[in-house]
This record gives C-alpha cells, sequence and structure tokens, in this order.
C-alpha cells in the first residue's frame, strides 16, 4: 500500500491521504472500487460541478450518466458492519458523472437490466396479504355505509372505517414501492464504477459529504479544483476530529446528570 502523501491545513484530502481519519470515513472508501484517485468533497453529488472529462478514459466527455447508489441511513460502528433495521431504512444517491460517448455507449452495452415486473412481483410481495386482506373488509362494508349520510353519527362512523380500508390499502401499495425502490436502480458497470462514490460521511453535526475514487486522475484533479469552496480539507478534518470528543463528551456529561437528577428527585 502507497504511503500517504504529506499534505497543509489547507489542501482537499485526496488520494491515499488517512490523516486521522474516522471509522465512518475509513469504512466508506474500505467499500468503493479500488481506484488511486480520491476526492472528499461536500454536498450532494448531484450539486458538484462536474468538469467536462469521461472519468473512464478521460477523453472530452460528450455526457452525463446519472449514476444511482443504495446506501443504508444508519452507519456502520466499530462494533457492527450491520446497520439494517427499518423497512425503509436507505437512501438512494444520484451522481451525474461525465463520460465520452464511446464509454457510455460501453455501458449501455453491458449494462444487465433489473428484472422488475410490477404486476408479477406485487402479487408475490408481503404486501399482497394486507392489501387483500383491507379489499376484503372494504368491500365487505360498503354495501352497509353507501346509503348511510355523514350528518348522522352511525354514518360518519361507517364511512370513517370504509376511508380506514380504504387508506390501509394505499398505504400499504405505497410502502412496497418504496421498500422496492433499491431493486429498480441499475446495477453498476465496469465504466460507471470509474468514478465510485460513498455514502455521506459527515458527522452528525456536520452537511452532507461524500468521498469519490476515480479512475481518472484528470477527473479526480479537475473535480477537486472545479469545486475548491466544498473541499474536505486537513484542516477541517482536525475540527472535525475534535469537534466529534466534545459532542460525545457533552452526551455523556448530560446522561450523568440526568442520571443523577433522577437518583435526588425520584424516590
Amino acid at each position: 500500500m502507497a504511503e500517504p502523501r504529506a499534505i497543509s491545513a489547507t489542501a482537499p484530502i485526496m488520494s491515499t491521504d488517512q490523516t486521522d481519519r474516522s471509522y465512518t470515513q475509513i469504512s466508506a472508501e474500505q467499500s468503493l472500487a479500488p481506484h488511486p484517485n480520491r476526492v472528499e468533497l461536500r454536498g450532494a453529488p448531484s450539486a458538484l460541478t462536474w468538469p467536462r472529462i469521461c472519468a473512464n478514459c478521460s477523453a472530452p466527455a460528450d455526457e452525463q450518466i446519472v449514476v444511482r447508489k443504495v446506501f443504508l441511513k444508519r452507519r456502520p460502528t466499530r462494533f457492527s458492519r450491520s446497520s439494517s433495521s427499518g423497512l425503509i431504512d436507505f437512501r438512494i444517491v444520484p451522481a451525474p458523472i461525465p463520460f465520452c460517448l464511446t464509454c457510455a455507449n460501453h455501458h449501455r452495452a453491458t449494462l444487465v437490466p433489473r428484472t422488475f415486473n410490477i404486476v408479477t412481483d406485487f402479487i408475490f410481495s408481503w404486501a399482497i396479504v394486507p392489501v387483500v386482506g383491507c379489499s376484503i373488509l372494504a368491500y365487505l362494508t360498503f354495501p352497509a355505509v353507501k346509503d348511510l349520510s355523514l350528518t348522522e353519527p352511525t354514518g360518519r362512523a361507517g364511512w370513517g372505517l370504509f376511508a380506514i380500508f380504504a387508506a390501509g390499502i394505499a398505504w400499504c401499495c405505497g410502502l412496497w414501492w418504496r421498500t422496492t425502490a433499491p431493486d429498480r436502480v441499475e446495477r453498476q458497470t465496469e465504466i460507471t464504477l470509474a468514478c465510485d462514490f460513498s455514502r455521506d460521511v459527515s458527522e452528525i453535526f456536520e452537511g452532507e459529504r461524500h468521498i469519490y475514487a476515480i479512475r481518472s486522475k484528470a477527473l479526480a484533479d479537475a473535480l477537486a479544483s472545479a469545486n475548491t469552496d466544498r473541499a474536505w480539507t486537513a484542516k477541517d478534518q482536525a475540527h472535525s476530529r475534535r469537534y466529534s470528543w466534545l459532542y460525545y463528551l457533552a452526551v455523556l456529561v448530560a446522561f450523568a446528570i440526568g442520571v443523577w437528577l433522577l437518583s435526588v428527585f425520584v424516590p
């Protein structure tokens, strides 16, 4: 492994620099494609200024391909890399990566499409059970309430019950569509992996930030130059580490004070 190079406090953190990195940053970098050119920038990938340089071959870019990646919202810890605990505990992040026409066409030729069929996938999903159940209950309820007036208490109760069943159908369908969103995200190809990007590696008190692993050194350098106002520097890294310790110390102190107050005022 190459030795980390020395950087100034105001230079953007790139390539193999590992100066005082957090566990979130290290684990995120390990999940990236093994390109040596790395840049860490603030903001969402779609908010960056992308130079017209192909991420794969460094030729002038003719178009941008929106690459989407699925990330868990919860972060891995030092003790466990498994952090999924919810049906919609993920975030889909898009990045408009520049490519030349040759590389873009090669990507489209090698792309393996997702086999997602909205009808058959829904029929064989978990959502079909509550949707069918609510549909049957709504069907049985409707004849009894269709002639009732909303001005009467009985009518309002009956129509309210029917509305609950109808809302249950809509909610389950919407939840199923949301939970299956990762199944509709295109797989990365060898071409789109030329510019890989990490999950949000910012701390709780910071704005969004991502790490980029780029095959083309020309694009990596140009991307850093075009987004100097978003560059994550060694100075920023030192401040982040310092504020992280202060934040966790404050949480620990607040917890201790809360325990002490409970012991004093609660018999």
